[in-house]
């Protein structure tokens, strides 16, 4: 019989399982979450850029309706000087603006039509300024005495003052629908992502109920009926064996139990009654010794999180070998939630009662939460009737449900931090 399963073990398997699901997980919720904040990042910096373009080339138009207003007043004011001085005087500070304004949008442009635009503004605003001086000068002189002389000394840079106060209105309602577009599609991305996240929270919570669901009786089923065979052996049935079903270390076990005990057995035939007995005694003793081990899993579920299924009867000995063993553990691992399982438990009592709420109250003493699952209808009822108190102990119905809780309570930690 060969000693080493010719599967992947039981430990193996859930170290497999949970570690697979956890990098899973955690690799699509990295992966979502970095393509969302690069594309949220993108987004807003073009919508920002935009945005600013957008009320400096509106600041442009404004600026050029003043400079065109003020150029019209100067011209309808010829003949007062102290106005026309004063007209002229405004115009420079709106055409200070104006310049500033063109300066600004091109030191803020970031693509090449934004920066070709703001040169075209920048030629269009030299040229105007040199005529209106020009004319400014004639006016001065003497050349220039009416208002109509003075407009058509001007009427070839009309096109061009126009044509920068509609370009810049043209490139303000332009980004303004641009900065529109891009908040939308920004929505778009930022509700697809979240739909995503839900569907992964929901993946990974169908996954922890289908392993909620599946470990009873992966795991605790094969332990039972071990340790009714070894009672059954431990009486004195001889013939009480164990089905293999498995190629496991559970199967194994089987394997060598049902071997042991048919050794037992050919053993009270053929030596001394006395002889036999004291080996029995000592097989026995070994093999209760690794099924005490196995009554008593401590299995890690996640990081900071212990799994105890208490399954069949509970005496004195077995409880404290559970209490020091799970302890330990809990100390070992610096546990921080311990799920203890009462599902597989045969009977309950006053003394198995006490036996579980001791466990509970020093596992809360090394600082773990301790969430008691498995209570039914008739076990509560029983511990009612026998007065037994779980006060500060959360309980569940069911492994399910605790699981359940767990898995929120780990994923809410970890959205806080």
């Amino acid at each position: 019989m060969s000693n080493t399963p010719s599967r992947y073990n039981i430990r193996f398997q859930l170290v497999a399982a949970m570690s697979v699901l956890s990098l899973l997980i955690l690799a699509v919720f990295i992966i979502t979450l970095f393509g969302f904040l690069q594309v949220r990042t993108t987004a807003q910096e073009v919508i920002e850029v935009d945005a600013y373009l957008s009320r400096v080339a509106s600041e442009v138009a404004l600026a050029t309706l003043q400079c065109r207003r003020y150029e019209k007043d100067t011209f309808l004011n010829l003949s007062d000087s102290t106005i026309r001085e004063n007209y002229v005087f405004l115009w420079q500070n709106a055409y200070a603006d104006l310049e500033r304004a063109v300066a600004t949008f091109n030191a803020a442009a970031t693509t090449e039509l934004d920066r070709q635009q703001g040169l075209e503004w920048q030629e269009n605003l030299v040229n105007y300024r040199v005529a209106f001086l020009d004319v400014k000068q004639a006016i001065e002189a003497g050349q220039i005495q009416n208002p109509d002389t003075a407009n058509q000394a001007m009427s070839p840079f009309k096109d061009t003052i126009r044509s920068l106060t509609s370009s810049a209105a043209n490139v303000a309602n332009s980004k303004g629908r641009q900065v529109q577009v891009a908040s939308q599609e920004l929505a778009v991305i930022s509700r697809n992502t979240l739909q995503i996240m839900v569907a992964l929270g929901i993946v990974a919570m169908v996954i922890a109920l289908t392993w909620s669901l599946l470990f009873p009786v992966r795991f605790v089923r094969p332990l039972i009926a071990l340790q009714n065979a070894t009672k059954r052996l431990s009486d004195g049935d001889l013939d009480a064996r164990v089905t293999v079903r498995r190629r496991d270390e559970f199967g194994l076990l089987s394997e060598s139990f049902n071997h042991m005990a048919d050794t037992i057995k050919a053993q009270i035939i053929e030596l001394d009654q006395t002889a036999l007995v004291r080996k029995q005694n000592e097989q026995l003793q070994a093999l209760l010794n690794l099924i005490q081990e196995l009554e008593t899993p401590a299995v890690p579920l996640l990081n900071g999180v212990l799994l105890v299924p208490l399954v069949g009867y509970l005496d004195s000995g077995r409880a404290q070998r559970i209490n020091d063993v799970i302890l330990q553990t809990a100390h070992t691992n610096k546990t921080q939630t311990v799920i203890v399982d009462v599902t597989g438990i045969s009977g309950i009592d006053t003394t198995t009662a006490q036996y579980i709420q001791q466990l509970a109250m020093s596992l809360q003493l090394l600082g773990a939460r301790v969430l008691l699952t498995g209570i039914t209808a008739s076990l509560a009822q029983t511990m009612i009737e026998l007065k037994i108190s779980f006060q500060g102990i959360t309980t569940y119905g069911s492994l399910q449900d605790g699981v359940v809780e767990v898995l929120r309570h780990v994923a809410y930690q970890r959205s806080y931090n």
